[in-house]
């Protein structure tokens, strides 16, 4: 079981990643035809990444209380919503909205990887599945924008969005068929002792100074990567 639960985290961590780099190609041509400017199409990333980093806050309180495994799945679902709609879209205005709420869903979906982790593996086992799921994550970047290209040149940038809804929902189903729910009924009775939302469940962790530390580090490498692909398509491109 454990073997097949690797599997599909490593079908669910692909998500994020791809919601980012699969239309990077594409950018200049979405600024062309919705009417937008250039720094408006880039906002749908730097959009998507505050909702998935904001989400966290959120999410995280509700897997423990709750279960993995229906926040996964609703997690899912607005996955695919949002990417059907952001192809849709005939306005930036709703692109960014849709991005928005795309970055919501890839956040439960991240939280609920890392959270099963825990729950399923030794912290010597644990280590070696998240330089896995790491490995994946440092793989899909590379892939995704050529795939994109591929598909924009082929079918238009709004195929980019077509295929995220079309992978995330074959994902969503094969979740919702085989996918158990991890969190232990100890771990679950020890959430409902407080409340869902209360400065004790974040006090420990904001409180520590090597968490602080690590987690700006964090932020610095992740504002250079931010920078680098909301801008590196135009100019190249250009």
């Amino acid at each position: 079981m454990r073997r097949n639960i690797l599997f599909w985290l490593m079908s669910m961590v692909v998500l994020s990643p791809m919601a980012i780099d699969i239309y990077l190609s594409s950018m200049p041509k979405m600024a062309v035809e919705l009417g937008a400017n250039t720094s408006q199409i880039q906002s749908t990333i730097s959009l998507f990444f505050f909702a998935m980093g904001l989400g966290q806050l959120a999410v995280g309180p509700l897997a423990d209380r709750y279960g993995r495994k229906p926040i996964v799945l609703v997690g899912l679902f607005f996955y695919c919503l949002s990417a059907v709609a952001a192809s849709l879209a005939t306005d930036i205005f709703y692109l960014q909205l849709f991005r928005v709420l795309q970055g919501f869903a890839s956040c439960a979906i991240s939280v609920v990887i890392f959270s099963v982790v825990r729950d399923v593996y030794s912290y010597e086992r644990s280590s070696k599945v998240y330089s896995y799921l790491n490995g994946v994550l440092s793989v899909i970047p590379a892939l995704a924008p050529i795939f994109g290209s591929f598909l924009a040149l082929s079918f238009g940038w709004r195929s980019t969005f077509v295929f995220m809804f079309a992978y995330a929902l074959l994902v969503l189903l094969v979740i919702a068929l085989y996918f158990p729910e991890t969190l232990k009924q100890e771990d679950k009775r020890a959430s409902l002792q407080h409340r869902l939302y209360s400065w004790y469940r974040f006090k420990r962790v904001l409180s520590s100074k090597r968490f602080v530390y690590y987690s700006l580090c964090s932020m610095a490498g992740l504002a250079g990567i931010l920078s680098y692909v909301s801008y590196a398509p135009i100019w190249f491109i250009q």
